[in-house]
């Protein structure tokens, strides 16, 4: 699904329970999307690569913005750990800190580049085609061999 990281994100930061719900806001912005056909499996296509802008604020947040941050680091780390190669953008962060009835508190907006692939795999039921067979948009199914034996 196209847009899949950033919703996956959100649902990450609103789990750790660090602030209201309803302070949070995320969307999405500067979508753009690379046509392509390279095999990536068996029975699957990547079909494009779609980039985009996730937005994510938090209004009114009154600990410190530093858990966020490292929330967002660490899913980063674990989630979308090919950033480098993906060829995106370090996250653009803004904290303003503001005193409202004598007390501090930090209004937060974050901005991260994401890329992910379109994939259709071969499905006998999918409503799309492509040289002649028909496909249903999915991930890709990669079954990576966990032994093996060199001959030679």
């Amino acid at each position: 699904m196209l847009g899949a990281k950033h919703v996956a994100l959100a649902e990450y930061l609103i789990a750790a329970n660090c602030f209201q719900k309803n302070s949070f806001d995320y969307y999405t912005e500067d979508g753009s999307l690379k046509s392509m056909s390279d095999v990536v499996a068996a029975e699957s296509i990547k079909l494009g690569e779609y980039r985009y802008k996730a937005f994510f604020e938090i209004t009114g947040y009154k600990d410190t913005p530093d858990l966020i941050i490292a929330l967002i680091c660490l899913w980063l780390e674990q989630f979308d750990n090919d950033r480098e190669n993906d060829d995106v953008a370090d996250p653009s962060i803004d904290v303003e800190q503001i005193t409202h009835h004598d007390q501090r508190v930090v209004n937060l907006s974050v901005i991260i580049e994401f890329k992910e692939d379109l994939t259709i795999t071969k499905d006998a039921q999918g409503v799309l085609t492509h040289d002649g067979e028909s496909y249903g948009v999915q991930e890709a199914t990669i079954n990576v061999a966990t032994s093996g034996t060199l001959m030679t």
